[in-house]
């Protein structure tokens, strides 16, 4: 099946924004488009968990593995909210510029749903 695709959302206001989450896919996975400037936030509601891997391509460094930086595999636990990258592009992702974002180890009913946001960092 088809990733679902997040768009990123560029605040620009220096006093902060609201950041909108949408549900984690945690079926068919999720990607966004990547400038290399994106963080990535995971939030968790109360009794839910959940395992994040941002998959990497082989690269022009020769690094292969497909989860090279410890942020990468990490267990989320509940009532949280993480924040993960941003990701270089031409080391994580599907070698196009997109970052996929994998989720396992979903854990619990909780109160609230799983989910995720992608912010560029301007």
């Amino acid at each position: 099946m088809a990733r679902t695709i997040i768009t990123p959302q560029s605040i620009t206001n220096r006093n902060g924004a609201q950041v909108n989450f949408v549900p984690l896919d945690s079926v068919n996975g999720m990607q966004y488009r990547s400038t290399g400037r994106e963080v990535v936030l995971i939030q968790t509601g109360a009794g839910s968990g959940v395992t994040t891997t941002v998959p990497s391509i082989n690269d022009a460094k020769g690094r292969t593995d497909p989860n090279p930086i410890a942020t990468t595999g990490v267990g989320i636990g509940a009532s949280t909210t993480a924040q993960f990258g941003p990701y270089d592009p031409t080391i994580y992702g599907d070698g196009s510029g997109n970052i996929q974002l994998n989720f396992s180890s979903t854990s619990g009913a909780g109160t609230q749903p799983l989910s995720v946001a992608v912010v560029l960092i301007n």
